[in-house]
């Protein structure tokens, strides 16, 4: 399965549906969207330093 790095709080949010929408430098490769992604909750100094929090498909990507 594939991964995708967050920081919190936005990890938690996203895997919760409080969040929509996820900005990047990046497009999307085609190839990940309807594709089922781990998402991955990253932390500042102390606590873990990384942990699954849940998966999501991504449905779209659109130029912000």
């Amino acid at each position: 399965m594939r991964a995708i790095n967050i920081r919190e709080p936005f990890a938690t949010l996203i895997v919760s549906g409080r969040k929509t929408i996820e900005t990047r430098r990046y497009a999307l490769p085609l190839h990940v969207r309807g594709e089922r992604v781990a998402v991955v909750a990253t932390h500042g100094r102390g606590g873990p330093r990384a942990l699954i929090v849940g998966t999501v498909v991504f449905d779209s990507c659109e130029k912000y």
